[in-house]
């Protein structure tokens, strides 16, 4: 053989050789596979499922079985041992945890409770006296003792069934617990006790008015010392008994105020109310400098009329004249403790009544001019707005401040000027309306600007008293609400000197101010004008006086 050949030989034999080893190398093992599948199919049983001690966990074939699909077909799809040897353990893992889903049921909680429970009941003792319990309470306990002792000794109870018996003894012995007869309670008769012996003690036995019967005295403290042997009892007592005790004790100290002498006839029982009250009154009551406070001193004023009243009526040897006039005269130390209340008087408004004021008529034609006021309505309907007004119902001639559709606006025949906020809310509100110069009209509703127009062409009459509450051109338009501070001038205020003024009372003095109406005369039909010109208001119809204590700004 040459060369040649040779080489060629042994170059084919090494094809061989390596063609050889590749096949071995593909070779897969499923022996374990195929064992560990079959034990998973034959493990598998959704009828094992249950809540009962030893059952499988219910859920937990499906997901064996779900592991078994994913897996098996690894049988005809895996490329090599390793890809099958992944699926041996997946299986063989998911397997494990089924055969370890196991439910096991634990009853110790209700063991323990069962036996505490019956322990309880056992060393309890019914009756009526403190730390005994109520009559058929054990009965009802160990009713749900022997309930529960079923459910703990059934092998069948499911975990469930065991807590929900835990939970049904659990309060049954609750309910035992609160049957306990509580300690007693010695705080009324204690408290009578000390009345009954203060009253024996300050008690003289006469014949005069004020004295009691001879020999009553002894009776009474008699029934105090059967108080207190019953306090200081070291048998065993019932609050029944305890209650007894009081009542008697009671009962001996009515006997008593009824041997007591008395005076002339007389009814005390409006007076008696009245000091009531008045206590009330001034307990609430607080002294200060602030609206809703009553002056400093003003509440021991109030409790020396209180105190002067009571001894009246403690005192049984005044007549019916007497108690009367303690009556009146603690009604009118009332009535002066109200009335000092520290407030701030408005002008009410109920929509037929208005202030006019004979001597000042606006300011007419198209001077400058600046109306302010504060105001607080809750009136919806149109002829129940009209704040100021001054003029005549003509075109251009009438000058009216008013609400309209919720919202400030100014009419003057052929025009007007409407804000944007909401004023017509139950809440005080400070209003202004200016006109410039130039006749540019702004609104101005709690120091903002809410509203600017023009009026080129307005003409303000001057033949009309100035009205508060009420249009003078249409005299149907009325106000409901109430009103305070009410301020006119003859210049153009500007927002800043309308922001930096709205809160505070003016002097009066001040430059540009015609009329300046408080409203916080309180009293009469006569509301006087602040400013220098005099411009004194009159009431027509029936407007009244407000106090109020909040809701504006000022304290006087």
């Amino acid at each position: 053989m040459t060369i040649k050949k040779l080489c060629c030989f042994i170059l084919m034999l090494l094809m061989v050789t390596y063609s050889c080893n590749d096949d071995d190398l593909n070779i897969i093992n499923y022996t374990e596979f195929d064992s560990v599948l079959f034990e998973a199919k034959n493990a598998s049983d959704i009828s094992k499922e249950g809540e009962s001690n030893g059952d499988i966990i219910i859920g937990s074939t499906s997901i064996l079985e779900a592991v078994i699909t994913e897996y098996e077909t690894y049988r005809s799809t895996a490329i090599n041992q390793g890809t099958i040897d992944i699926a041996t353990k997946k299986i063989r893992d998911a397997l494990d945890t089924y055969q370890s889903s196991i439910v096991i049921i634990d009853g110790t909680s209700l063991a323990s409770t069962i036996t505490s429970a019956q322990s309880l009941h056992d060393n309890a003792v019914e009756g009526v006296y403190p730390g005994e319990y109520e009559s058929g309470s054990k009965a009802t306990l160990q009713t749900a003792i022997d309930q529960a002792q079923i459910v703990a000794d059934d092998t069948a109870s499911t975990q469930a069934q065991i807590n929900s018996a835990l939970t049904d003894l659990l309060m049954a012995v609750n309910t035992f617990e609160d049957a306990e007869i509580p300690p007693l309670d010695f705080t009324d008769l204690n408290a009578e006790i000390l009345s009954a012996q203060g009253l024996h003690d300050g008690a003289n036995e006469g014949v005069e008015i004020g004295e009691y019967a001879v020999g009553s005295k002894l009776i009474l403290q008699a029934a105090i010392d059967t108080a207190k042997a019953v306090v200081d009892s070291s048998s065993n007592l019932s609050q029944a008994e305890v209650d007894s005790a009081l009542l008697d004790l009671q009962s001996a100290v009515a006997d008593f105020d009824q041997g007591r002498i008395g005076g002339p006839d007389r009814d005390i029982t409006q007076l008696i109310s009245t000091i009531a009250s008045a206590q009330v009154l001034h307990d609430d009551a607080i002294e200060g400098t602030d609206l809703g406070n009553y002056p400093i001193g003003s509440k021991a004023t109030l409790q020396a009329a209180i105190d002067t009243a009571q001894g009246v009526a403690d005192d049984i040897s005044t007549g019916q004249t007497i108690v009367d006039a303690a009556q009146a005269t603690l009604q009118a130390a009332i009535t002066t403790f109200n009335d000092s209340l520290l407030g701030i008087y408005v002008v009410n408004f109920e929509g037929a009544d208005y202030i006019e004021t004979p001597t000042f008529q606006g300011i007419g034609g198209g001077a400058q001019r600046t109306m302010e006021a504060w105001i607080k309505t809750d009136a919806s309907a149109a002829t129940q707005t009209l704040i100021l007004s001054w003029g005549i119902n003509a075109s251009q001639e009438k000058w009216d401040m008013r609400i309209n559709a919720d919202k400030l606006r100014i009419e003057y025949s052929g025009g007007g000027v409407n804000g944007t906020m909401i004023i017509n809310d139950g809440q005080w509100h400070h209003v202004v309306i200016v006109v410039t110069s130039g006749l540019d009209i702004e609104l101005f509703v709690d120091g903002v600007l809410d509203g600017t127009g023009q009026a080129p062409n307005i003409n303000t009459s001057i033949v009309n008293n100035f009205n508060i509450g009420r249009s003078t051109g249409q005299t149907d338009r009325h106000f409901v609400g109430q009103i305070s501070d009410v301020r006119i001038w003859n210049v153009a205020r500007t927002a800043s000197e309308i922001a930096d003024n709205k809160d505070n009372r003016l002097t009066g003095s001040e430059t540009g101010l015609v009329g300046y109406w408080k409203l916080n005369d309180g009293s009469g039909t006569i509301v006087s004008d602040s400013g220098s010109l005099n411009h004194t208001g009159n009431f027509v119809g029936s407007p009244t006086w407000g106090k109020i204590t909040s809701g504006l700004p000022f304290n006087n």
